[in-house]
């Protein structure tokens, strides 16, 4: 039988062998010499699927309209986000992380997450007995959406939540919350100045 050990017998082992990069020097032959082998590669599949929007645009979970009613700064306003990028800008003291902590409150997340107040009463204008934070939530495609408010009482560290208009409980709402894939845990804000350039 013989022992001669072919150039081609080295591409086929080496080729059986894989390997997870393009190329690799295949194990050296009887001559001490190693040929570069072609290897084929498996394709990673992606771990991220694709935002599926109805046809308004929005993703279900999105936050459609958030309405304040004697809450910290606010009298009563109400904003109305589009279904994709949105920012809140101004100047300092104008209010842009009273509406991020609006809406982590809103969502049942306790206000010692928030780095400001942690009594609930204090999120109350100064001089309103009572207020409100109401946050309406794109509902899953084909469903109607998802309405809730949490009242607040100047009197009370306690509070109380209604889903579309009937009283609920906080752990309903959190659940409400996983149904939709919210994650208020997520949110973040940036509150800095812009600073013009100097021209000379």
């Amino acid at each position: 039988m013989s022992s001669t050990h072919t150039h081609e017998q080295d591409r086929e082992d080496a080729t059986a062998q894989g390997s997870p990069k393009g190329y690799k020097r295949s194990r050296l032959n009887h001559q001490g010499d190693g040929l570069p082998v072609q290897v084929k590669t498996e394709k990673v599949k992606s771990v991220f699927e694709p935002l599926i929007r109805d046809a308004d645009g929005y993703v279900p979970g999105s936050i459609v309209r958030v309405q304040l009613h004697n809450f910290l700064t606010y009298d009563h306003v109400e904003f109305r986000p589009g279904p994709h990028l949105n920012m809140i800008i101004g100047p300092n003291g104008t209010g842009k992380s009273s509406i991020a902590c609006a809406i982590a409150l809103g969502l049942n997340w306790p206000p010692s997450i928030l780095g400001r107040a942690s009594e609930l009463n204090s999120f109350v204008k100064i001089g309103a007995t009572d207020g409100y934070i109401e946050i309406e939530l794109k509902g899953k495609i084909g469903k109607k959406n998802l309405v809730v408010r949490r009242n607040l009482s100047s009197t009370s560290k306690g509070s109380t939540y209604n889903l579309n208009g009937q009283a609920a409980t906080g752990r309903e709402v959190t659940q409400k919350m996983n149904e939709l894939n919210v994650q208020v845990g997520n949110l973040w804000f940036a509150a800095k100045p812009i600073i013009p350039p100097i021209i000379p």
